[in-house]
């Protein structure tokens, strides 16, 4: 059972990254409405919807089913994971990171602030001073990014004593900023309780044992607010980018969530930053609801849309193999 849930948690990341990209940095919930209905996924990026409104129009040459710079992020780990052989390793990670996002990496798309600062840093790097490979070049960020490669490191991780640390040299590699790093070890233990088969209660227990106490509040705060709408839930927190915005109002969708659609349409519609929650989001409801009708988990035929569903088939095929 653990393997097919951290197959689930994968695919509902990309799912829910790739069916939000469309939609992707629209900050006006009433326009998200209009355009879309109560059925938002996988629309083709269009500036129109963005005309008059709040937005950033950042995807204009992607089609449907392609993944968000987030959704790239999470490749990038789980093709660091396969060039390791299924393990962690940092400097095949920031190998991986600079062939999918560097100059002339595979890539082709929108480059947020962390990203390009961590390739600028990297790009200093002396080869030969060991001091340097070992150091972090991440950027000083605490944005959602920091969060994207972690379903893929905790599925191949899963139960190493370790992992706390591997959460943490992982997110440093991009966000290199302890606020990043103790986001991340929450969604972690999230993600893991999800692989063990923990029920959803458990699992947002899980991430709030582990929160320090600002991060402990938000809990308490988005979880105070269950009879409230995610969407005006996310209209309290922010739509922005920033973890403590961004973290709240995926927990509080996951919190009142009854399957994994209702839960990524909701996050569509909600606006803003819906690329950067969906990652995490997707990731436990696909762990926690499955693959399919009967438990209400990803719909196949939304993973279908997916443009690059065989090969990231074949990479979590590869990377979940090698771990055994």
């Amino acid at each position: 059972m653990p393997y097919e849930r951290k197959t689930a948690m994968l695919w509902g990341a990309f799912v829910a990254d790739a069916a939000a990209m469309g939609l992707h940095w629209l900050y006006d919930q009433e326009r998200l409405a209009a355009i879309c209905g109560d059925c938002p996924e996988f629309f083709a990026p269009d500036p129109a919807h963005y005309d008059g409104v709040k937005g950033f129009f950042a995807h204009p040459r992607k089609r449907p089913g392609e993944l968000s710079h987030y959704g790239e992020q999470l490749r990038a780990m789980l093709e660091g994971l396969a060039d390791a052989h299924g393990v962690y390793d940092k400097t095949t990670y920031e190998q991986a990171f600079v062939a999918r996002f560097g100059y002339g990496g595979t890539f082709c798309g929108y480059i947020d602030k962390p990203t390009r600062t961590t390739l600028d840093n990297l790009a200093r790097v002396d080869p030969e001073d060991p001091a340097a490979v070992a150091a972090f070049h991440g950027a000083d960020d605490t944005q959602v990014p920091a969060l994207a490669k972690l379903p893929a490191l905790v599925a191949a991780h899963h139960g190493d004593p370790a992992l706390d640390c591997l959460i943490e040299s992982a997110v440093r590699v991009t966000n290199d900023n302890d606020t990043a790093v103790a986001f991340g070890r929450v969604a972690g233990r999230m993600l893991e309780a999800a692989i063990e088969g923990a029920d959803k209660a458990a699992v947002i227990a899980a991430g709030r044992a582990a929160a320090s106490p600002s991060i402990a509040a938000l809990f308490d705060e988005a979880l105070a607010r269950r009879d409230e709408g995610n969407l005006a839930v996310t209209r309290h927190f922010a739509l922005h980018c920033q973890l403590t915005a961004a973290f709240p109002s995926l927990l509080h969708n996951l919190a009142t969530a009854a399957d994994y659609r209702t839960a990524i349409r909701r996050n569509i519609l909600a606006g803003g930053d819906n690329c950067g929650r969906a990652i995490l989001l997707g990731a436990l409801c696909g762990a926690l609801f499955g693959i399919g009708k009967s438990r209400g988990g990803v719909p196949k035929a939304w993973i279908d849309r997916l443009t690059e569903r065989d090969g990231l088939a074949e990479l979590i095929a590869a990377v979940l193999a090698a771990r055994g």
